[in-house]
């Protein structure tokens, strides 16, 4: 072997790396950028970088008490109908070694002090959440709305208070609504899709579609926790 030739391999790779770090930060520098621009659009507040803190107050839901290093940044935040809405990019880490992995997805949370929702997790069914009926787990199913019990995984510790929740008017309503991942505990409910980090220019749309989500839930009486 050529005495260089490992010299040259290893600062080839060094040089990628820089390459593909530097890209990173750019395009995370141009996603802040838009960010705060459709915070702008939307009068809302923006922060890129968030207290860790703030994580602790979402813990009582599933999607935050996973991994660790977990990060919330580029948070736009306001207030609307009594409503305080915050939409953030939410990052965790998972297993280590080989196995890590880092989730990244777009969180668009709605919380309101006259919200008392059960504890739930709704999520879209699949294989897994089967096998995971063999260790327990059970998914809440309605047998008045068979679409519904087949199209998404419902689970909770509080099971008599998301049946109270779930209506016919909402089942109907996902069952016509596909694909959707909803977890909510007491004032807090959030909505986003594992992994998924919202474009820019697809917030306002996403937001709306949010609300019509969040209203199925607001429109009912209180649900006492």
């Amino acid at each position: 072997m050529v005495p260089w030739l490992p010299i040259l391999i290893f600062g080839g790779f060094l040089a990628l790396v820089i390459v593909i770090f530097a890209y990173s930060q750019y395009l995370a520098r141009k996603r802040q950028e838009a960010m705060q621009a459709v915070a702008d659009e939307l009068g809302f507040e923006f922060k890129a970088e968030v207290p860790a803190g703030l994580t602790e107050e979402f813990e009582r839901l599933p999607l935050f008490s996973r991994g660790r290093h977990r990060k919330v940044y580029n948070l736009l935040e306001g207030t609307t109908s009594n409503l305080r809405v915050q939409i953030f990019d939410y990052r965790f880490t998972t297993g280590a070694g080989k196995n890590q992995s880092t989730y990244n997805q777009t969180v668009i949370c709605m919380r309101s002090r006259s919200l008392k929702l059960p504890v739930f997790t709704l999520q879209p069914e699949h294989f897994l959440h089967r096998i995971g009926e063999w260790f327990g787990i059970k998914d809440i199913n309605f047998e008045s709305h068979p679409n519904f019990s087949r199209s998404y995984h419902l689970i909770s510790p509080q099971e008599e208070l998301v049946r109270a929740l779930f209506t016919p008017e909402v089942l109907e309503f996902f069952e016509e609504h596909p694909g959707h991942w909803v977890e909510a505990g007491g004032q807090l409910w959030v909505l986003y899709r594992p992994n998924v980090k919202i474009p820019p220019e697809q917030i306002r749309d996403t937001l709306q579609e949010a609300f019509e989500i969040f209203a199925q839930f607001r429109n009912d009486r209180p649900v006492e926790s």
